[in-house]
């Protein structure tokens, strides 16, 4: 079974905006097993909880004298717990981008000039 925007309650664009979001945060979102959802459902419900509270347009900042607004998108509703959270379920390393797995061992210029190895 997969996440819907009716589980997150609320508006449902708003739900489905965020559910996009998440997505790219954790792309095994649709396919969790059903306590891991329940866990991912709980996050997303947070994270609507906070977008609810947007102004209806997404303004970065304006001010006039001391009068100043300031709004933001869906994305800002994730916090940095939020998003590695969600990547926890899908087990993916907090820090996305960096490399991973085994590296082969350096050629002739690791035996000109070679490594300390710790």
């Amino acid at each position: 079974m997969s996440i819907t925007p009716e589980n997150l309650g609320g508006d449902p664009d708003l739900a489905r905006r965020i559910l996009v979001r998440a997505r790219l945060i954790a792309p095994c979102l649709q396919s969790l097993s059903d306590d891991l959802r329940e866990d991912a459902i709980a996050i997303l419900r947070g994270v609507a909880a906070e977008a609810a509270t947007l102004p209806p347009r997404n303004l970065v900042s304006t001010g006039v004298g001391p009068i100043r607004e300031t709004y933001r998108d869906v994305a800002s509703c994730f916090s940095k717990e939020d998003e590695s959270s969600l990547r926890s379920l899908c087990d993916l390393s907090s820090a996305p981008g960096l490399p991973q797995g085994s590296f082969p061992e350096p050629g002739w210029i690791g035996r000109l000039w070679p490594e300390k190895r710790g």
